[in-house]
């Protein structure tokens, strides 16, 4: 029964994937709905977080079993199906957060929605992700699956130590002020979206998608020293 549900899970994840973009702050908000979960601009606004959520992992070390999915999940805008299938991994990872807000009245008149809690976090949808059967039990595959999530935990750490006193929200009603800051915290979600994949695209490239093993180890070396390490060896960007 619970492979049947396994499997089940797995299909409904993969045509969901066709619809909704996970690798947007808007596809984290559907994705997270799909799931059960009480959301807020990308983030999770229920006391329980996101525990007790099979098909998400919070930041650890992963496993073959975390890899699901049957076949690579493609990105809007991302590589083509073609460079996916070829890959040796595709893991789907996010960055999301915890959030409690509050809404109050003040005494100019209208309201004011502010963050109580915020806690940005990096999330792996162990569903969406895949594992090339080619590759099966391949360290090198295993570790350039990780460096991902290592990568997003680390941004996420990062935003954490920006806290949260810049984001709020207000306006005549207290649904209009709770609305304000939504949209400001979905675009600081999707600011930290572009910079996962500003450097997981390089991390991909420069790796061949984890077939390069020599690359790949650099990269986890890079990664062990934190982002301005991987950041100085980026590419400059141009507009």
């Amino acid at each position: 029964m619970d492979s049947q549900r396994r499997e089940a899970l797995s299909r409904g994840a993969e045509q969901k994937a066709l619809e909704i973009d996970p690798f947007s702050a808007d596809g984290l908000d559907s994705r997270l709905r799909e799931l059960g979960v009480k959301t807020f601009g990308g983030c999770s606004a229920a006391p329980e977080g996101f525990r007790d959520l099979p098909s998400m992992a919070r930041y650890r070390l992963l496993a073959a079993a975390d890899y699901r999915a049957r076949e690579p999940t493609f990105r809007k805008g991302g590589p083509s199906q073609g460079t996916e299938v070829r890959a040796a991994i595709v893991p789907v990872v996010m960055i999301s957060c915890l959030v409690e807000i509050e809404a109050r009245p003040v005494a100019a008149g209208g309201f004011i929605a502010t963050v109580d809690r915020l806690e940005f976090t990096a999330l792996f949808d162990r569903e969406l992700s895949w594992w090339n059967p080619e590759r099966a039990g391949d360290e090198v595959a295993r570790l350039h699956g990780q460096l991902h999530f290592d990568v997003a935990h680390l941004l996420a750490k990062e935003a954490n130590r920006g806290g949260a006193k810049v984001l709020r929200g207000s306006g005549m009603t207290e649904r209009a002020a709770r609305d304000q800051l939504q949209i400001r915290l979905s675009n600081r979600i999707g600011d930290l979206e572009r910079e996962l994949r500003r450097i997981t695209d390089h991390l991909d490239l420069a790796t061949s998608k984890g077939w390069d093993a020599t690359a790949t180890r650099l990269w986890e070396d890079r990664v062990r020293h934190g982002l301005d390490s991987v950041r100085q060896h980026l590419p400059e960007e141009t507009f």
